[in-house]
């Protein structure tokens, strides 16, 4: 693969020759015959130093709504590092904190030697052949790079056992703003200039990636193809709300599949056959799987999050029905919240899309914490 610029007669630019110049930071792109030329020019240094080049690298390209030039941080999985993860608009600026970094340099360097030859089919827009053209203009303002060492995931492998897969860490990136680049996303993704404002943001410059939950993999390419395709996208609270308690729905399916097994063993060597058929009969309650999922099954869940989640459900039931003040639990708030939407959205009054939206924020980041979080 290699990339491909437009033309105004509709014929295309296959670009396959690539060209550093070192004196000026500039690579040059040329098509097969070299007739035609596209400059690009280089902020920062070439990886002198390491001499690594592009074939050490993998790169996997996000889209985020809102960030500035020097976010940029070092990733790790455990203690052990394997990349950096920075925007695009860190290639064509040095106003940033890593533009005389030389540990910087090999990453940044062999980022933009694999954007421009896209080898590997990175999703990307065929723009028109005119004028100035920059890798900003054909992968998206808004895109930033994860870019790994080869060398390091072997070395993970090696001493930690730890095989790297992209798809195990999708929801955590996805938790800090970050959704991966597809060819069915990108065009839709290029073209948001909305800022959202809900997802969190690092607190260090060094990161450590947490990947889905174990008793979550058979799920997992579900999960990531729902929250970072359908979700991401979605703008309606109404629709949002559904897609977004699919999920819960799943988690607390996870939660019956886990404890009726459990409890068929209890119930089969129990004296107490009364007892043993009331544990059975709360398992099929949606409320108290709820109650476990936000609480037992899930160690070191986000209590913020939680309580988050509680405020916004009350004021939209309070809303909803405007006689009653509620102060429920976030369990059997979000279930009521949950059940007057699909069975009473008739009656609520015009106006909800507002506080319902609020309920969609706080739920998302706490799927999303539950995802990394839940034990079976």
């Amino acid at each position: 693969m290699a990339l491909v610029l437009k033309r105004n007669t509709d014929s295309e630019i296959k670009l396959t020759q690539l060209k550093f110049i070192k004196g000026t930071s500039r690579f040059i792109l040329k098509d097969e015959s070299s007739k035609d030329s596209f400059e690009f020019k280089y902020a920062l240094e070439p990886d002198i130093k390491f001499k690594t080049t592009d074939t050490d690298f993998d790169i996997y390209l996000f889209h985020r709504d809102a960030f500035a030039t020097n976010d940029i941080y070092q990733l790790k999985i455990d203690s052990e590092r394997i990349g950096w993860l920075f925007p695009i608009q860190a290639l064509l600026s040095s106003e940033h904190d890593y533009s005389t970094n030389e540990n910087f340099f090999p990453y940044s360097f062999n980022a933009y030697k694999i954007l421009l030859k896209n080898s590997i089919n990175l999703p990307y827009k065929k723009v028109e052949a005119e004028g100035q053209i920059t890798i900003e203009n054909i992968y998206g303002e808004n895109t930033i790079i994860f870019i790994v060492y080869k060398k390091y995931l072997r070395e993970l492998k090696l001493n930690k056992g730890i095989q790297f897969k992209i798809d195990d860490y999708l929801l955590f990136f996805y938790q800090y703003g970050y959704t991966l680049l597809t060819t069915n996303n990108f065009e839709n993704l290029y073209n948001i200039r909305d800022v959202t404002t809900t997802f969190k943001s690092f607190d260090s410059k060094v990161i450590k990636l947490s990947k889905i939950s174990d008793d979550l993999i058979n799920d997992r390419s579900y999960l990531n193809s729902l929250i970072q395709g359908l979700i991401k996208l979605e703008r309606h609270p109404l629709v949002k709300f559904h897609l977004l308690y699919s999920v819960i729905e799943l988690y607390i399916s996870r939660i019956f599949e886990a404890d009726f097994k459990a409890t068929l063993n209890i119930f089969s060597n129990s004296i107490d056959f009364y007892d043993a058929k009331e544990n059975l009969t709360k398992l099929t309650n949606e409320k108290e799987r709820i109650k476990k999922l936000f609480s037992t099954k899930c160690p070191g869940i986000d209590q913020v999050l939680i309580a988050d989640l509680e405020v916004v459900s009350n004021s939209f039931l309070s809303f909803s029905f405007p006689s009653v003040v509620f102060q429920m639990p976030a369990a059997e708030a979000i279930y009521k919240v949950r059940s007057s939407i699909f069975h009473n959205l008739r009656n609520i009054p015009v106006g909800y899309e507002f506080e319902l939206s609020k309920v969609c924020q706080k739920l998302e980041l706490l799927i999303l914490e539950i995802a990394l979080k839940i034990k079976l």
